[in-house]
């Protein structure tokens, strides 16, 4: 498995394997480190990987196998600006659409994020990764670099970067584990447990106690947010099963 940046999301992996354990007896779990996301789905599409954990898009659905069950149920596709102080500080009076346009934003390359916010008429520089997209920051390269209000203030403490506290970005999303075409029984495997710990209400524990905290310090329901379509979402996301999604989503009032 290809790491991820939150010990959560390794959190739901053992949760997952362990509620399939009685069906499929046990797994064994080898963690490579981190890999470039585009690495990551040509290593799983030519089976040197067997799973990671990505936000979706219609390409990488094609590419790997989908376990349809948002890790974040849907929160990623909130975002939130992070900058230099001086910068945020101007930045949080932008309260419209062409305000909005005029912020210079920084996206790795090949999050989908990255293609969603161009779609949208934003303006978007192209990082080669978050490290080094940090440093052209900081010499005035672009203005923000928006993330999930799920990992805004791990990024925000990595970096030592302020966060918009104003507004926000939103669009419909998911961040899924994808497994390589070649392993169709470990897709099967995460499918039975996700069931399973969303039927026993131990998913929704985890989740509580990783993510819910930093949502509620990141004080989304407050915030004015630009809500955007996801050209990239592909239709077989599961929208219609509102378990799978956060309620405050359906609660959120959109600006545009």
């Amino acid at each position: 498995m290809a790491d991820g940046r939150l010990s959560y999301r390794e959190e739901v992996l053992r949760l997952l394997l362990d509620k399939a354990r009685p069906r499929f007896g046990d797994c064994e779990l080898q963690f490579t480190g981190l890999v470039p996301q585009a690495r990551a789905f040509s290593e799983l599409e030519n089976g040197r990987l067997d799973l990671c954990a990505a936000m979706t898009d219609v390409d990488r659905e094609r590419r790997a196998v989908p376990v349809r069950y948002c890790l974040y149920r849907g929160l990623l596709g909130l975002r939130v600006g992070l900058g230099l102080p001086e910068t945020v500080k101007r930045l949080e009076s932008v309260d419209s659409l062409e305000a909005l346009r005029a912020v210079r934003l920084g996206l790795v390359q090949d999050w989908p994020d990255y293609a969603i916010q161009r779609a949208a008429g934003l303006q978007v520089v192209r990082l080669a990764n978050v490290s080094s997209g940090v440093a052209r920051l900081r010499l005035g390269g672009f203005d923000l670099l928006p993330v999930g209000a799920v990992e805004a203030d791990d990024v925000a403490l990595e970096f030592e970067l302020a966060k918009v506290w104003r507004w926000g970005l939103i669009y419909p999303t998911a961040f899924y584990f994808f497994v390589s075409p070649q392993q169709p029984q470990l897709a099967e495997r995460l499918k039975h447990g996700f069931e399973v710990a969303l039927h026993d209400g131990s998913f929704d524990a985890l989740f509580g106690r990783f993510v819910e905290p930093t949502l509620h310090a990141m004080r989304v329901s407050q915030r004015q947010l630009f809500k955007f379509p996801n050209p990239l979402l592909p239709s077989a996301t599961p929208l219609g099963r509102a378990e799978l999604w956060h309620p405050l989503l359906g609660r959120l009032q959109p600006s545009v």
